[in-house]
C-alpha cells in the first residue's frame, strides 16, 4: 500500500529540492506537492495523507495554524515541521501541534526514515479510536501543585533556574515536554540529555518562560476528573524505576549512550497511564475501579479495553514525538520484553528489570498487578542469574535516593 505524504512549502525550490531528494520513494509514497496551506487543507479535505509535512513560516496561514487545523480535522494524519534551525519562536509555536521538527537543509535519509518510522507507528495501534485521540496530543497535563508552582516562579522578577529544574523534574508530563524538545533535531546537540533538569539549563529561563507563558505548552491536570489515578504515586514509581535501570546498566558497565536511555526510559515508561487519565478519563476510571484480578494484570486489562496496554500507548506517542529508538522500545516492551527480539543488553533489560525489582520491593501500591520479571527473556539475553545482583543494586539505589 502506497503511503500518501504531503509536502507543504511556500518556496517551490524546496518543493523541487523534495521531489528530486525523494525521487526514490516513489514506488512506496504517492508524494503531492504545494506551496498554499489552504491548498494543502483543501487536498486533505478530498484524501488525507498518512504524513504532513510543513514549513512554519508562510504567508496567508502559517505552519502552526496549518498544522493545528490538520490537528483538528485529520487527527490520525502524523504532523512534520521541516523549517529553518533559527527560527526558534516558530519552533515553540508549533511545539504543540507537530509531533517532531526537522531542520532545514535536511539530509534526505534522515527524512525517509523519520517518515517511515512515523508511518510503522501509526499502523501499530489498530484501533482508530485510541489512533484518533493519542494524535491529537499535543503536550500532557502536569500535578495541579507543581503547574502552579511553575507558573508562580516564572512570574517573578528573577526567575530561579534551579527552582525551575526541580520543579519541571518532578512532574512526568513537563518532564517528557521538555526532553522531547530538547532532544529534537532544532538543538542540532552532539549528545542525548537524559536528565530533565539538564534539559531546563540548556533551555534557559527565557525559553522555559516563551513555552509555559507564551505558547502554553504546560497545563494542568484536572485532579477531579479522575480519582483513582494517584498521579504523585505515579511519578514516585517513575522516578524509582529510572534511577534503578541507570543503576542496572552501570553495573552491567553499558556505555554511557545505554545508561543515559535507561533513565529516560524508566522516567517514561508509565506514561501511558498518564495519557489514558487524560485523554479516555471515563473508562479508565472504570477499568481502574475493577482492579487488577488473578488472572490478568492491570496492563492485560488495559490491552482488552483499550487495544493497547498503557505501555504500548506510551512508546507510540514518544515514537511519534520523536525520541530515541532504544527509548521507545524500552517503554512499549516494558511489560513483554519477550516480544522484542533482542541480542543481549539493552534499555529495555534495565527498566524491565528495574520495574519488576521495584513493584516488588514498594508498598505504595502503585503497578500493582504490574510488572513480573520475563526470566526466559533475561537468560536469552545471556543474563540468567543476574536478577539477584540487580535487586542488591536497586536496594542501594533507592537507599541513597532516600538520604
Amino acid at each position: 500500500m502506497q503511503r500518501r505524504i504531503l509536502f507543504v512549502d511556500d518556496e517551490e525550490k524546496i518543493l523541487q529540492g523534495l521531489k528530486r531528494l525523494l525521487y526514490g520513494m516513489r514506488d512506496q509514497w504517492k508524494m503531492l506537492f504545494t506551496t498554499s496551506a489552504e491548498e494543502a487543507l483543501e487536498m486533505l479535505s478530498r484524501e488525507p495523507a498518512d504524513v504532513v509535512v510543513s514549513d512554519c513560516r508562510m504567508p496567508g496561514m502559517d505552519g502552526r495554524d496549518f498544522l493545528s487545523e490538520v490537528k483538528r480535522r485529520f487527527s490520525d494524519t502524523v504532523r512534520i515541521v521541516l523549517s529553518g534551525q533559527s527560527e526558534k519562536e516558530a519552533f515553540f509555536k508549533a511545539s504543540d501541534v507537530a509531533h517532531q521538527y526537522l531542520v532545514k537543509p535536511c539530509d534526505p535519509e534522515k527524512l525517509k526514515a523519520v517518515v517511515v518510522r512515523a508511518c510503522t507507528l501509526r499502523d501499530g495501534l489498530k484501533d482508530p479510536r485510541i489512533k484518533q485521540a493519542i494524535s491529537r496530543i499535543g503536550s500532557l497535563p502536569s500535578l495541579p501543585s507543581l503547574y502552579a508552582d511553575l507558573m508562580a516562579e516564572l512570574k517573578k522578577e528573577d526567575p530561579s533556574i534551579e527552582k525551575l529544574g526541580n520543579i519541571i523534574s518532578s512532574d512526568i508530563a513537563m518532564s517528557t515536554k521538555v526532553l522531547q524538545l530538547i532532544n529534537s533535531p532544532f538543538f542540532g546537540l552532539f549528545r542525548k540529555i537524559a536528565n530533565p533538569r539538564d534539559a531546563v539549563v540548556y533551555l534557559g529561563i527565557a525559553s522555559v518562560k516563551a513555552l509555559a507563558l507564551g505558547h502554553g505548552v504546560f497545563s494542568q491536570f484536572d485532579k477531579t476528573k479522575l480519582k483513582r489515578c494517584r498521579l504523585d504515586g505515579l511519578w514516585s514509581h517513575s522516578l524509582a524505576v529510572a534511577s534503578v535501570a541507570r543503576r542496572i546498566a552501570s553495573y552491567e558497565k553499558q556505555p554511557k549512550e545505554v545508561v543515559d536511555d535507561s533513565f529516560m526510559a524508566g522516567l517514561l515508561h508509565d506514561l501511558g497511564k498518564l495519557i489514558l487519565a487524560e485523554v479516555f478519563t471515563q473508562d479508565y476510571e472504570g477499568l481502574l475501579a475493577k482492579g487488577p484480578g488473578q488472572e490478568k494484570r492491570s496492563w492485560e486489562m488495559e490491552a482488552e479495553a483499550f487495544g493497547a496496554d498503557h505501555a504500548q500507548i506510551g512508546g507510540y506517542v514518544m515514537g511519534l514525538w520523536g525520541m530515541p529508538d532504544n527509548v521507545v522500545e524500552a517503554i512499549f516492551f516494558s511489560h513483554s520484553p519477550g516480544a522484542k527480539p533482542t541480542i543481549g543488553f539493552s534499555p529495555l533489560t534495565a527498566v524491565h528489570a528495574a520495574n519488576a525489582i521495584v513493584e516488588e520491593l514498594s508498598n505504595s501500591g502503585i503497578g500493582t498487578g504490574g510488572t513480573v520479571l520475563d526470566e526466559d527473556y533475561i537468560a536469552t539475553c545471556g543474563l540468567a542469574g543476574r536478577y539477584g545482583k540487580w535487586r542488591e543494586a536497586a536496594e542501594e539505589c533507592l537507599l541513597e535516593g532516600k538520604k
